[in-house]
């Protein structure tokens, strides 16, 4: 059996730089009509940013542009302007020379940053982790959800159930503690486990684009799947579809619970407090911390 914390570091190696595999592992038992579907949904997720194919520089700073407006719209995240024009100019030169990284380099560079990241955690920002792992909140909710709330899971299919409490404890502990040679290479090992994973199931829905699963990442297509990781968000849908996933699932709740759910048009559908599955992204993804990703990538 884990130990407590081993958990934790399974969970820091879990978030972002911390992460898990995007697709649900449901997903992995799926029908097939059912995968394919979730494949489609992706796809039209994807279409909406657009990634670039070619090193010109008006098809590279419009992709960069939707792809910066479709994080924040999804997930409240923000890319600064002088990270977002240092993204689009990184990707230029991957375009132009081929050059990107390996998902063991995104890997071992995402290892790094958790690493140096941890000991740096406030305690109120470890409060705003674990409150983001609760579910989503709203005054009126039924007493069985607020019950609920007394726990986290470290992911939105389930996995994880921990106490608050001892949660918020365990990573405190950690922090102080520092992640040592043994806990280091359980993140380097998870990171390298499930980053893989991501990349290949994203390179099987797009196979012309994320490395074909095996070969250089670009700037835009690194930072897409590390942002998918840390929102938990599956990048399925275009806005469209994802404002009638939350309306149906608006529908759901009220109707199982008698409650009514939330206008869904005044929530994002993930980050802080989302509507489908709420994340300490607005954290985990700071300006700080994309520098640093990007750094990754040669001039």
């Amino acid at each position: 059996m884990l130990t407590k914390p081993t958990l934790i570091v399974l969970f820091i190696a879990s978030l972002t730089f911390f992460g898990f595999i995007l697709t649900p592992r449901s997903a992995t038992t799926q029908s097939n009509e059912a995968r394919e579907k979730f494949k489609n949904d992706v796809r039209d997720g994807l279409a909406e940013i657009g990634l670039p194919m070619n090193p010109i520089e008006t098809e590279i700073d419009a992709a960069g542009d939707r792809l910066a407006d479709f994080v924040e719209y999804r997930s409240g995240v923000k890319i600064s302007k002088a990270n977002l024009a240092r993204l689009k100019e990184l990707e230029f030169n991957f375009r132009s020379t081929n050059k990107g990284v390996s998902v063991r380099e995104l890997s071992q560079h995402l290892t790094r940053i958790a690493v140096d990241r941890i000991p740096k955690l406030k305690d109120d920002e470890i409060v705003f982790i674990a409150e983001n792992l609760k579910g989503f909140y709203f005054p009126e909710i039924p007493e069985g959800f607020k019950k609920g709330r007394e726990t986290i899971t470290l992911r939105a299919d389930g996995r994880g159930w921990m106490n608050e409490d001892i949660f918020v404890k365990e990573l405190k502990t950690l922090r102080d503690s520092g992640v040592g040679a043994v806990m280091r290479q359980i993140f380097a090992y998870e990171l390298g486990r499930e980053v893989t994973n991501k990349v290949q199931f994203l390179a099987e829905v797009e196979p012309s684009r994320f490395g074909a699963g095996d070969s250089a990442l670009s700037p835009m297509e690194a930072l897409l799947v590390v942002y998918s990781l840390a929102a938990e968000d599956p990048l399925a849908h275009g806005q469209k579809g994802l404002k009638d996933r939350m309306i149906k699932h608006q529908e759901v709740f009220t109707r199982h619970t008698g409650v009514k759910w939330p206008d869904p048009n005044l929530h994002r559908a993930y980050g802080t407090n989302g509507y489908i599955r709420p994340s300490p992204v607005e954290l985990l993804l700071d300006d700080a911390t994309v520098t640093e990703i990007l750094k990754l990538f040669p001039n």
